[in-house]
């Protein structure tokens, strides 16, 4: 057996008293591990997982790979819950605590600016989408008429082109509003569904923007989604680094 130490976030030092994390990956319980004025939520695990993943990956969703995905966000956000929590990315592997360690003190004043500047904020995701809806029904003579029913099905591609399109629109007026309530906004993800970081004293005044803007969508099918607060992942640049 391998034993690797693997962190899922970083912390303030002064949290690694009074808060105990959660079990992760292969059920393993989470814990503190300080160094540099920070501390790593980590855990000491049996690297054949890793290794088989790295070799010839699973990727189905009853796999070991989707389920150790599962448990690193479970575990960053059943922390961020708790305490202030710099995300880390998932697959960072260490040989031993003492290197874990090391690179905490050598790293640590970076990391510490890093949790700074998301300490009091939440990531929120506001995504704008048509709502999938089943075909219309073909009556008897229809389904006789190959042309009738092309044009049935043409028409109706047209309509989901034209919802798209509309929620394409939708979505930038939602991002213009948004945006003034966030401290930074990240778009990599698509014109319809954007991530914001936003302080957490403005977190209901955001909820309720979202929510008055879901309201005005026209027509029936285009919706809007909020889910948050979690913590910051697509706003964190820094991490454990070797060397």
């Amino acid at each position: 057996m391998t034993i690797i130490w693997y962190p899922y976030a970083v912390t303030y030092a002064e949290n690694a008293t009074g808060f105990t994390p959660p079990p992760g990956i292969d059920g393993v319980p989470a814990q503190l591990v300080p160094g540099g004025g920070v501390a790593a939520v980590a855990a000491e695990l049996d690297a054949a997982g890793f290794e088989a993943a790295q070799a010839e990956p699973d990727l189905s969703e009853g796999g070991w790979l989707a389920a150790a995905l599962r448990a690193h966000h479970r575990v960053t956000c059943e922390a961020f819950a708790r305490v202030p929590v710099l995300p880390l990315r998932f697959g960072a592997c260490y040989a031993s605590r003492s290197q874990l360690v090391g690179l905490l003190e050598a790293q640590g004043p970076r990391l510490r600016e890093a949790l700074d500047a998301v300490r009091d904020a939440a990531e929120w995701t506001v995504e704008v989408f048509v709502e999938s809806h089943q075909p219309s029904e073909v009556d008897g003579a229809e389904a006789a008429d190959g042309t009738a029913w092309m044009r049935r099905r043409l028409g109706e591609a047209h309509d989901r082109e034209t919802l798209r399109g509309q929620a394409s629109k939708c979505a930038q007026r939602v991002h213009r509003v948004l945006t003034e309530l966030a401290v930074r906004t990240d778009g990599r993800e698509g014109i319809t569904r954007r991530v914001y970081l936003v302080r957490r004293q403005r977190e209901t005044a955001f909820v309720t923007a979202a929510s008055g803007l879901a309201a005005q969508l026209p027509g029936t099918h285009l919706k809007l989604k909020i889910i948050g607060p979690q913590p910051a992942f697509h706003f964190v640049s820094a991490g454990l680094r070797h060397g």
